[in-house]
This record gives structure tokens, sequence and C-alpha cells, in this order.
């Protein structure tokens, strides 16, 4: 994985209106807490979805700053809302 994470649509780098969403990751929760409790001014804290596991929102380069400081030991990737599946049944291809 590069140490910069793609931009997500939206992102301030992108063009977009602003911050985004990221996802936080890594095995090590002492690590994790404390990424979290040095975010900067302008990145926030949006949940904690699972263990070893947050949402951030920030602006792109703060993640591809994160992506390089912790790289290794974080994994920093855009959250993107999962594309619902195509109906299937009877008459229809997939």
């Amino acid at each position: 994985m590069s140490a910069a994470p793609r931009d997500p649509a939206g992102s301030a780098a992108a063009g977009g209106p602003g911050p985004a969403r990221y996802l936080l990751g890594s095995d090590d929760d002492e690590l994790l807490t404390a990424v979290v409790a040095s975010l900067p001014a302008g990145a926030r804290l949006l949940g904690r979805p699972a263990a070893g596991l947050v949402t951030v929102e920030a602006a792109a380069p703060v993640a591809a700053d994160l992506a390089a400081r912790y790289a290794g030991r974080l994994v920093v990737e855009p959250d993107a809302a999962l594309d619902p599946l195509p109906p299937v049944g009877p008459g229809t291809t997939g």
C-alpha cells in the first residue's frame, strides 16, 4: 500500500467542498488512541465502529500526513458508502 491514501470524492484536494471521511485502522490499540488524541485542528473523530478502527473527518493533506507518519502501523483509507447490489431475480442478469 502506498503511503498516501486515495483522495475521496468531495475532498478539498479533489476540488470538493472540504474535509472527507476516512477510516483509520490498526491492530495496535494504543497507537490508534494516540493518533486520535493528536488529531490536528480541523480534523475530528466521528466514531469507532469496531475494535482497531475509527472514522475521522479530515482534509486530504491531514490524511496523507497520518499515512506517511505511521506507515506500516496505521491504515488510512477513504470511507465510502457501499454500493447496493443490483436486484437479482427472474429475468435479470448479473
